[in-house]
């Protein structure tokens, strides 16, 4: 059963990455359209960046359901050795689910289009996020 499993689901690509001078550890996510970070990881690391209102935006996941946001703020993000300055961010709130918040303490990112498409776009072609953003270009 467990070799079945394992064909069915399959492993969510991670990388670590800067997010100013905090370290992310954050899943590449070609369904999400915006990067995100945990509240509580923000109150850790970000706590001097002030975050914009977010309540005009409205975030869905993929069950249809919405995704409560506390607000929106911009830093540079760094993966590997590709810089890219002026990100915009969402703080998500933390999840309910005890399950789910043991693995955002431990992957509190999201890497969503906004940045994918940019590291896309890189010159250096041989990072794990560009060479992840060009598959995603042909689907």
């Amino acid at each position: 059963m467990y070799s079945e499993c394992k064909k069915l689901i399959g492993e969510c690509p991670e990388i670590d990455a800067m997010f100013g001078n905090a370290p992310v550890r954050c899943l590449i996510d070609s369904g999400s359209q915006v990067t995100t970070i945990t509240e509580t990881y923000y109150n850790v690391y970000f706590k001097d960046k002030v975050h914009t209102d977010s309540t005009w935006i409205s975030l869905n996941g993929s069950h249809g359901l919405t995704i409560p946001t506390v607000g929106i703020f911009r830093t540079s993000v760094r993966i590997q050795a590709s810089e890219f300055p002026d990100i915009y961010v969402i703080v998500v709130q933390d999840p309910v689910s005890i399950a789910v918040q043991k693995r955002k303490e431990a992957v509190p990112g999201i890497i969503g289009c906004n940045l994918i498409h940019q590291a896309s776009q890189l010159q250096n072609k041989s990072s794990q996020l560009a060479e992840f953003a060009i598959s995603c270009e042909h689907w």
